[in-house]
């Protein structure tokens, strides 16, 4: 995967939990929905971001 195709995949991403949040904030009370989302962009702010020349060594090899 090269540093193009990983932007394209996180922004795929980003639009996939967009839609979720939306969900969540309509199925549930603000607060409980407030607090899914916070739990979710805690556990995604514990990975481990991957380095860019993990992503760029196809190009290399």
């Amino acid at each position: 995967m090269n540093r193009a195709e990983a932007f394209v995949a996180l922004f795929e991403i980003g639009l996939i939990l967009g839609e979720k949040m939306e969900a969540l904030l309509d199925q549930d009370r603000p607060d409980v929905a407030v607090g899914k989302i916070t739990r979710l962009r805690e556990a995604i702010e514990s990975c481990d971001p991957t380095p860019s020349e993990l992503l760029d060594r196809k190009l290399e090899a």
